[in-house]
């Protein structure tokens, strides 16, 4: 899987299937998307079957959360690098 993710289209063209097929066997949380959160479903069922051996799935957090945080730190960066002109 972790190949395909790498190229769709050649995997797709490598095995001879179709957008359909790709999207069924690939789209293990079923947001008709193929990504990683994809691979973090399949570790979480092969966990939950017993055949993951001891794998832990990371979870993806949310853009927008990252992006808040993200803001958030930059923002305290530069607030001390530009001290108040009147102190």
């Amino acid at each position: 899987m972790l190949a395909a993710l790498t190229d769709l289209d050649e995997y797709k063209s490598l095995h001879g299937i179709t957008e359909d097929y790709l999207l069924q066997i690939g789209d293990l949380n079923a947001d008709l998307q193929i990504t990683n959160a994809d691979i973090q479903s399949l570790l979480g069922l092969l966990d939950q079957l017993g055949l993951g051996s001891g794998i832990a799935t990371v979870p993806e957090p949310a853009s927008a959360a990252l992006l808040a945080f993200g803001g958030l730190v930059f923002a305290l960066k530069v607030k001390r690098r530009n001290p108040s002109p009147l102190g």
